[in-house]
Order: C-alpha cells, then sequence, then structure tokens
C-alpha cells in the first residue's frame, strides 16, 4: 500500500474516508483509494458511533447460538453420512459421542450465556422499569417454556454432574432408492432420572420429559429453544437499542458519505508514519474495515426493526437424515 494515497495536493491527509480493491484475491498489495478526506472530530465520531455497533452485534448471542445450532445440526448430519456409506466401527463410538457431547454442549452453554448476559444487561440497566422488566420477561420464559428450561437443566447436569445425560442414537434403514441413515443427539432420560435435584419436582421441565416415549431429539429441542430464545430477543430489543439510536443515524450519514457503487469495500483511514530505519520512514495505514453488516444494523434501528441472523447455511433437514441412492451421479459421500 502506497503512502502517497493519502495525499491531496502535496499535503498529508491523517484522517479520511478511503475505498480499498478487494478484487484480486491473490494481490498481496490492495490498492487503497482516498475517497473524502475527514477532520479529527469527524473521525472520531464515525469511528465511536460505528464501533458501538459493532460491539452490539459482536455480542448479540442469537447470533451464538445460530452458529451453535448450525454447527450441532452439521456434525449429526455427517455421522449419519458416513454410518450409512461406510458403517461405523465399535471402535470409533466413543469418539463419536465424545464429538456430539462438545457440539451440543456448545449450544446448551450459550442458552445459559443468554440467561447470564440478560440478567447482567437488567442488573445494570439505570431505568429500574427496564431493569424489573427485563428480569421478569426472561424468568416468565424460563417458566412457562419448556424448552429452554430444559436446555438449562441439562446443561447443568453435564457440567455440574454427568456427561451421560447427553447420548446418541443411530439408525439405518431401507428406502425405495437406497438407504437413509439416522444420527440424533438425544437426552438420556435414565440418567436425569438418577440426579433428583437435575428437574424441579412438578416442573414444565418434568412434565415435557414425562410426555416423550423415547429419550427426546437433542436436535429438535435445540431448535425449538433457539426459536423461542429469538422471539424473546426480538420483544426486548427494542428496549435495549434505544441507547444506540443516536450512533444508527451517525453510521447512516456515514454510509451516505461514500458512492453508491459497491465494487469496493470502504474503510475509515489513518495515517501513522511510525519511524525512520536506515534513512527511510517505515508506515502502516491503520483503517476501520466497515462492513455491510453494521450499515444494514444501523438502517433496521433507524426503522424500529432488529437485525434477526441469516438462516442461511443451516440444513433444511436438521442433521437427521441422509439418503444415498445407487445412481451413478451420487454425490460424494462425506466424511467425519
Amino acid at each position: 500500500m502506497a503512502h502517497d494515497a493519502l495525499m491531496t495536493d502535496g499535503q498529508e491527509v491523517r484522517y479520511a474516508l478511503a475505498l480499498i480493491d478487494f478484487s484480486d484475491e491473490d494481490a498481496v498489495d490492495r490498492e487503497i483509494t482516498l475517497h473524502e478526506e475527514l477532520t479529527a472530530e469527524e473521525y472520531d465520531e464515525f469511528a465511536s458511533a460505528y464501533g458501538k455497533l459493532r460491539q452490539a452485534l459482536d455480542d448479540s448471542l442469537i447470533e451464538y447460538l445460530f452458529s451453535t445450532l448450525v454447527e450441532a445440526e452439521r456434525l449429526a448430519s455427517r455421522v449419519a453420512a458416513t454410518h450409512v456409506s461406510d458403517g461405523i466401527p465399535l471402535s470409533r463410538m466413543d469418539e463419536i459421542r465424545r464429538a456430539l457431547l462438545t457440539t451440543s454442549l456448545n449450544f446448551l452453554s450459550a442458552v445459559y450465556m443468554f440467561k447470564e448476559h440478560t440478567k447482567v444487561r437488567a442488573i445494570e440497566a439505570k431505568d429500574r422499569a427496564l431493569r424489573d422488566e427485563l428480569l421478569g420477561k426472561f424468568n416468565r420464559l424460563c417458566e412457562t417454556d419448556p424448552w429452554v428450561g430444559l436446555m438449562l437443566a441439562v446443561r447443568h447436569a453435564v457440567v455440574h454432574r454427568t456427561t451421560a445425560v447427553i447420548s446418541y442414537r443411530l439408525d439405518m434403514q431401507e428406502a425405495s432408492d437406497g438407504m437413509v441413515a439416522f444420527c440424533n443427539p438425544v437426552i438420556n432420560r435414565d440418567a436425569m432420572a438418577n440426579l433428583k435435584d437435575a428437574v424441579a419436582e412438578g416442573s414444565e421441565v418434568q412434565r415435557l420429559l414425562q410426555m416423550f416415549e423415547q429419550d427426546p431429539d437433542l436436535l429438535v429441542l435445540m431448535s425449538d429453544s433457539f426459536d423461542s430464545l429469538e422471539q424473546f430477543q426480538l420483544e426486548i430489543a427494542p428496549a435495549l437499542e434505544s441507547e444506540l439510536r443516536d450512533a444508527a443515524f451517525t453510521v447512516q450519514l456515514l454510509a451516505q458519505r461514500f458512492p453508491d457503487d459497491g465494487d469496493q469495500d470502504r474503510l475509515l483511514l489513518t495515517h501513522d508514519l511510525v519511524h525512520e530505519r536506515d534513512g527511510h520512514v517505515h508506515g502502516q495505514l491503520p483503517y476501520v474495515p466497515l462492513l455491510p453488516t453494521v450499515f444494514s444494523y444501523a438502517e433496521n434501528l433507524i426503522e424500529g426493526e432488529h437485525a434477526a441472523p441469516s438462516r442461511r447455511g443451516r440444513p433444511a433437514d436438521p442433521g437427521v437424515a441422509v439418503v444415498y441412492s445407487a445412481a451413478p451421479d451420487t454425490p460424494e459421500r462425506p466424511t467425519l
């Protein structure tokens, strides 16, 4: 990156809006084009507002919940694919159980983190009415929604008592055009029953467990829990995000100062020459990459909407079955 990209009429530019070209994936150096010079005050204002929204997105546990759910579904699909194509030897059963346990526990831990983050944000709220509203809503969710309550109970049992609470079920059946294999992480009801304090007597969670004729499919319950927590997040988002609206307006102004075409990525740029060595000035161009997701989030906040996670990449049939036929165009079968 050439330093003269930050020169206008021979004058050094210290703060700027800039464009960087990432179209050539093999390029070592990227071409930075100065778009508009900024004052130090403008740079600080834009960088601060952008940082607030980026941090809010990074801290979104709904996004984290979604990614851990997809990870669990994909692993279950890979196990099923391996089972139907090659079979799974007994020597690998413990390895597969550990993998399924790990990916399931990632989601369960994210549910617990969601609970803790909600409590902390409520406690830190300056408005006492908002604090009571957040705590009340989440407590009612845990009391009335058996899916979320069960996830918290299973997570507590696994972390504090025994990993035997999470098991898995493998099955393979003939179909008209080949074989279908199933892989289901499950909640081991016998293991839960042996932990007398894991589920409260007479609770919605206990009634839910008693309703199943076999060990409950954990992937289905995880998906239902995610839907409940996402809906809860949508309900409380306006109250939590009201303090971000000023930053959203500033970020929207920042977006409007760039050209409309999306051929290049956008940057907040500052010029920082560091020191001289061997008669040469060595410098760097620190920049803040301006992500499209943050601009979209700002727009949603202004319109009174919450940025829900993208559902792209999630298996259409969540990780429970893989079918292969004997046809010549059968796709390559994945392995673990």
